[in-house]
């Protein structure tokens, strides 16, 4: 099982997350670095890097779980390779935009955020993206955000703003979750408004209770419950 991190995060975000699976599963799960994240470098191609990381890490095929950007990433390797895809769970994870003007706001949104990232002191940044509306959760889990504030100090931000223009929504093909050739489910949180609109009504969505945009770090065991009965069911 690979795991895959969101924007400005690293792979040592999972750890809650293993450490509430079980014993049996847990040590079969490995946690990736992005580009430009944590141990693996930016070498100028987002895809391609991750693309080798995945295939020089294990074998197919592959248990993919990815949060945000990470499921993103993770779609786009399912769709290149979907023989080899054994099953796929996204967390708070956008399957693509549909309307020419919405991919168009997008684009800008994140030419902005790229702006941010290059030109304002991190702290500043860091209280930007973290004040968007998606993470209104984490306002009642004050550790929480201090924990995320201090584990994202980064120093590579011209690597980090080339992610998020190779990476932005707005070029990310819609994927129809009801038509992909290998399993999905997608895991949502219920404090998250905007994802629960998006596809709390889809019959392959399970609701996170207790949790808002970040489910893996909100609460870990009813994640790790859901992908590891997602996992064993697909095995039996």
């Amino acid at each position: 099982m690979l795991f895959l991190h969101g924007f400005l995060g690293e792979k040592s975000d999972f750890l809650p997350l293993f450490e509430a699976l079980s014993p049996g599963l847990a040590p079969s799960c490995l946690a990736l670095d992005l580009p430009a994240h944590g141990s693996t470098p930016y070498e100028g191609d987002v895809f391609c890097t991750l693309e080798k990381t995945i295939f020089s890490t294990t074998p197919p095929p592959f248990f993919l779980v990815g949060y945000s950007l990470g499921g993103r990433l993770a779609l786009s390797f399912a769709e290149k390779y979907p023989k080899q895809i054994l099953g796929l769970v996204l967390l708070s994870s956008h399957l693509g935009l549909l309307d020419p003007q919405e991919k168009k706001q997008r684009l800008a949104q994140d030419l902005l955020w790229q702006t941010q990232l290059n030109h304002l002191p991190c702290r500043e940044f860091l209280t930007l993206w973290y004040n968007q509306a998606v993470f209104a959760s984490l306002k009642k889990r004050p550790e929480l955000l201090q924990e995320l504030f201090e584990k994202r100090a980064y120093t590579n931000e011209k690597e980090l703003a080339q992610v998020l223009q190779q990476t932005s929504l707005a070029h990310q093909p819609y994927h129809n979750p009801m038509q992909l050739s290998y399993p999905l489910r997608i895991l949502v949180g219920k404090e998250d408004e905007k994802y629960q609109s998006l596809y709390g009504s889809l019959p392959l969505t399970i609701h996170i209770p207790e949790a808002g945009h970040i489910v893996h770090l909100e609460n870990p065991m009813a994640c790790a419950k859901a992908i590891e009965n997602f996992y064993w069911n697909l095995l039996s």
